[in-house]
């Protein structure tokens, strides 16, 4: 078993939908978990997850890390992701907002490691007419992926826009690794 067919076979597919602004469909950390963990006992594959906090001038980001492991120890996979600390937010306590910031992270995370789909994620809309220009150098690297863990990191290094735009890349990447 591979980290590859994990990727292949994972469909977190966004069922929950944002009420207010936008109306948006998205998925939850705890979708990603539900759709993660059946795949994970049927490969013997665990991952570890945790969190630290790094502060940068006056704001507090959490960030995730996650480590994958096969039945036998070995680390197959490793990713991050950040989330920033909300400053406030109504009917929140501080534990509550850290809280937040960590499940966001965590489901950035898993993302990034099982190249989850993002195309739709709440920001789409804010794309500043830049949807048809790409760097020539991020296509060239989905083109000489020699595996699974170079797509998550190419992943991992691109933002919410990025994502949207270089995913025909990664899905083609994807299809000719046989993915």
């Amino acid at each position: 078993m591979s980290l590859s067919e994990i990727q292949y076979k994972l469909k977190a597919p966004k069922s929950q939908k944002a009420s207010g602004f936008g109306g948006y469909n998205y998925r939850s950390c705890e979708d990603i978990w539900e759709a993660l963990k059946p795949l994970l006992h049927k490969y013997k594959f665990t991952i570890t997850v945790s969190d630290s906090i790094e502060v940068v001038l006056d704001r507090v980001y959490i960030k995730a890390t996650g480590v994958l492991f096969d039945e036998n120890g070995k680390e197959m996979a490793r990713a991050t992701g950040l989330a920033r600390e909300q400053k406030a937010k109504n009917k929140m306590d501080e534990a509550q907002i850290t809280g937040g910031a960590s499940s966001y992270a965590r489901k950035y995370m898993l993302g990034g490691m099982f190249l989850l789909d993002d195309t739709k994620d709440p920001d789409a809309q804010f794309n500043n007419g830049l949807e048809n220009t790409k760097d020539e150098a991020i296509v060239e690297r989905f083109k000489e992926a020699k595996s699974g863990t170079d797509l998550v990191t190419i992943w991992e290094g691109l933002t919410g826009r990025e994502k949207r735009l270089y995913e025909d890349d990664k899905d083609a990447a994807k299809k000719r690794l046989g993915l």
